[in-house]
């Protein structure tokens, strides 16, 4: 991938930001873009007549102050500079870079453009792990990014605050909002979804010819069903967008807060089949292994008129999934003749679970350093579940074993679930 494309992918996702934080510390970058050659819009038309050899993080910069120029939207944060002296001198090379004119000239930059700075907020060195540096004692920083962040929105939607804060919403209204939050679940879901193009068309036939009757999409935990599910979903509603003859009912569990309540789901239902029960209707729940009896009287029911297995992942499908994972970060694995790190991948034992790809994507995302990315994956750990392990145990190394287990322990206790948006 050249650097050009990564530049390109960077600035987009900073026009599509509705609020942007930008950090510092004692490096400026990599400067070795070719931005003079970039094609010219009307949002990045100024970086054809930006001064040559700008880092990528000045470059992001000048675009939040082309795409965000109201002050109260965009916050910046200048590490304390004396912090190094706290460094092995080993390390420094991690954390220093040989552009310190050019980062002072951009610190000054920011400081003058009339938007907040938070200057030399205090942090301490927490060592080095998977050769990426360690820093602890960030609770000031990260109150004060809370603080910011939640400020903002409520100035900017505040009548959403006050619509919250009443919860005076009507049964109608609670349908919609649940409704709302299903769809922006299933197109996050659908989102992910890659291949799998024969296993899709079979759902997708068998929900459209089947006249009544109960369809089961099992399969092993991790192996794609919600994703599945989510496509279908996507296509069910581009038929109905084109034919307008049926409706589609969708209920995912997990996607907010007491959404696994069962007399919630069937209230939900029997609202929505109130409103349109004279058009043929696609039932689409998920997650429903939730529920083990549930499940099993799905199973034996007698109007069951088809089980589609999930299994695992087959030929290319595994490979794309990897690619799609990555390219939505600027990254990708070396599939060279002389490197092979998807090779290296693909040989791992649950390298056919859409699980363990996405969690190992997750892990390779954070590989600041693209040298240290085979070595990476060949210490990850070959299936799922002691990926997981090694996952939460790097969480505690990080972040303190206490924190780890605190927060599980909040999440195992909570009663209605964590809603995570």
């Amino acid at each position: 991938m050249t650097k050009n494309i990564t530049l390109e992918l960077c600035l987009n996702e900073v026009k599509k930001c509705q609020f942007f934080i930008g950090i510092l510390g004692e490096r400026y970058g990599s400067c070795q873009f070719d931005y003079g050659s970039l094609e010219s819009t009307k949002d990045t038309e100024w970086i054809s007549k930006h001064p040559p050899g700008a880092s990528l993080t000045e470059l992001e910069f000048h675009q939040c102050f082309q795409s965000l120029p109201q002050k109260d939207k965009a916050f910046f944060y200048f590490r304390d500079p004396s912090f190094i002296q706290t460094v092995p001198e080993k390390h420094h090379h991690l954390l220093i870079d040989e552009n310190a004119g050019k980062l002072k000239k951009l610190k000054k930059l920011v400081s003058s453009s009339g938007y907040e700075v938070y200057d030399n907020y205090p942090c301490s060195w927490g060592g080095v792990k998977d050769g990426r540096p360690i820093v602890t004692n960030l609770e000031a920083f990260g109150n004060r990014v809370i603080d910011n962040l939640w400020n903002a929105i409520l100035k900017t939607y505040p009548e959403n605050l006050r619509h919250a804060e009443m919860q005076m919403l009507t049964k109608e209204e609670d349908s919609k909002e649940k409704m709302l939050t299903n769809d922006s679940y299933t197109e996050y879901m659908k989102n992910k979804f890659v291949g799998r193009k024969k296993l899709l068309n079979k759902a997708l036939d068998i929900a459209t010819t089947k006249k009544n009757g109960i369809v089961l999409i099992t399969g092993k935990a991790g192996s794609g069903k919600s994703l599945l599910i989510a496509s279908l979903i996507h296509k069910l509603f581009e038929l109905k967008s084109n034919n307008g003859n049926h409706r589609v009912f969708v209920h995912c569990v997990g996607a907010y807060p007491a959404s696994n309540d069962i007399i919630n789901i069937l209230k939900y239902f029997i609202v929505e089949i109130g409103n349109s029960y004279k058009l043929p209707t696609v039932f689409v729940p998920d997650k429903y292994n939730t529920y083990s009896e549930c499940h099993e009287m799905l199973k034996n029911r007698p109007g069951l008129s088809e089980v589609l297995e999930v299994g695992d992942l087959e030929g290319t499908d595994k490979a794309d999934i990897v690619r799609a994972s990555l390219l939505n970060y600027g990254k990708r694995l070396d599939e060279s003749a002389f490197n092979m790190q998807m090779k290296l991948l693909m040989m791992k034992k649950e390298s056919k679970s859409p699980l363990y790809l996405e969690l190992v994507c997750d892990e390779m995302k954070k590989c600041g350093d693209y040298q240290l990315i085979s070595s990476k994956l060949s210490s990850l750990s070959s299936t799922t579940s002691t990926l997981l392990q090694d996952i939460l145990k790097g969480a505690e190394m990080e972040y303190g074993e206490m924190f780890v287990k605190s927060a599980l322990s909040l999440l195992v206790l909570s009663k209605k679930g964590c809603c995570t948006c």
